[in-house]
């Protein structure tokens, strides 16, 4: 991965001499809890942050625009499998439905919805769960207390998390 994030640098900024130069110079060492991996500059492989700093409450502790830089990078890589399984199960498998890319949501909707919806969007459709009315339950988790009722969220949109954005 930091060979590929390294060839991404290289593209955007010229060399790594030059992305370097653009973050300030910042490094990410061994040992600190904000570095997922540790950078290497001598063979030629930046390091990444932990994702949490990608979050909005963790952004204040990395460098903003190599938090940037790592997002996009990241983002563009989670689209290009979608598209590239996508292919795969079009031209290879011959599947003519369909294709999910993902069911899954972002960790934090507020600073990484649009870049995961982004990635999501290299398939067909996009599938969100909207779970609402969560004072049936728990707060959304599953327990002995949860059940379950029949009713449409139409009825009630209100209810619908804000979190949940719609693209067109």
């Amino acid at each position: 991965m930091q060979k590929l994030y390294a060839d991404w640098l290289t593209r955007k900024y010229g060399s790594l001499e030059q992305a370097h130069e653009a973050w300030g110079g910042v490094n990410l060492a061994a040992g600190s809890t904000q570095v997922e991996v540790p950078d290497d500059w001598a063979n030629g492989k930046p390091g990444f942050y932990v994702i949490y700093l990608l979050t909005s409450m963790g952004q204040s502790q990395g460098n903003p625009r190599r938090l940037s830089d790592q997002a996009q990078f990241l983002t563009e890589q989670l689209r290009g499998f979608f598209a590239d399984m996508a292919k795969f199960y079009r031209e290879e498998l011959g599947f003519q439905g369909c294709i999910l890319a993902t069911n899954w949501t972002t960790a934090e909707n507020r600073t990484l919805g649009a870049l995961d919806k982004y990635a999501d969007m290299a398939c067909d459709m996009l599938d969100r769960h909207a779970y609402y009315d969560t004072s049936k339950g728990n707060g959304g988790g599953i327990s002995p207390h949860c059940f379950y009722t029949d009713e449409s969220l139409m009825k009630g949109p209100d209810s619908l998390t804000r979190e949940l954005r719609y693209v067109g």
